[in-house]
């Protein structure tokens, strides 16, 4: 099974610790005491076949339908045609100040790569990159705060946003999986859909604050390779990093706010 991004979480737990001590006339005592220790736990997002891909298109489309016939939920052309007879979203500076946002993100987060890709960075390198981290974070927090302002927001209940929305969980629940030194257990089971998000479910009621770092966390992952944000582990980790200081559902909702349409490789 070929990965496409992975992480570790460390889980708190209780285990027999064996400690050495001597006694008074020097005999060496073994005692074995109970204590929290960090233990390391590997997941990762696997990289789906063809079927696969081509049942998550006939997922996309399901939600997608349903949305626009069952719920009256408008496409976003029909969004963009009402705007448009209004002399369109955004002026001609807008558009300007928002492409050049984004040629600048993403300029800075490929200097970033280049940089923190060396494996023997010399001090001046290690600060660069520190720098050039911080100004890709920026950069990213411009546009979120443009995209608000100029009413993205309005985009978030079409019909093609929800249904891209449910097919990122959907790839989240059929990706995600566990490495047990080389043994892969899937996440959420192997069942149908429904037994998938029962799991999913079962996860946020038992509010277990490792559980729900992990599901957000694949969640993030799942939705940056679905939204075309991250197609290496390097990518990822530097988008992982981006966030490490916010709450990854946020960062979920920013990355489909930022993202016009949805696309896989």
């Amino acid at each position: 099974m070929k990965k496409l991004f992975s992480f570790t979480i460390r889980q708190k737990e209780i285990k027999d610790v064996e400690e050495i001590s001597k006694d008074e006339k020097g005999n060496e005592v073994k005692t074995i005491t109970k204590k929290e220790v960090l233990v390391p736990r590997n997941f990762f997002i696997a990289k789906p076949g063809r079927a696969l891909m081509e049942n998550s298109e006939l997922f996309y489309s399901s939600k997608y339908w349903e949305c626009v016939k069952d719920y009256n939920i408008r496409p976003s052309i029909q969004l963009q045609k009402s705007y448009l007879n209004d002399n369109g979203v955004l002026s001609e500076e807008q558009k300007k100040e928002y492409s050049d946002l984004n040629i600048s993100f993403f300029d800075k987060q490929a200097k970033y790569q280049q940089v923190n890709s060396k494996s023997d960075k010399t001090e001046d390198e290690k600060k660069e990159a520190e720098v050039l981290l911080n100004e890709t974070v920026e950069i990213l927090n411009k546009l979120q705060a443009f995209e608000n302002q100029m009413g993205s927001a309005l985009y978030q209940n079409t019909a093609e946003n929800i249904a891209r929305n449910r097919t990122a969980t959907w790839w989240m629940l059929n990706l995600s999986h566990e490495d047990k030194d080389g043994d892969f257990k899937p996440i959420f089971g192997t069942g149908d859909l429904e037994s998938r998000l029962k799991i999913y479910d079962k996860i946020e009621e038992d509010e277990d604050s490792f559980k729900l770092e992990m599901v957000k966390k694949l969640l993030l992952a799942a939705s940056l390779w679905y939204f075309n944000k991250a197609q290496t582990q390097e990518e990822f980790d530097l988008m992982l990093k981006m966030y490490d200081n916010q709450d990854l559902i946020e960062a979920n909702d920013t990355l489909s706010e930022l993202t016009p349409a949805a696309s896989t490789t």
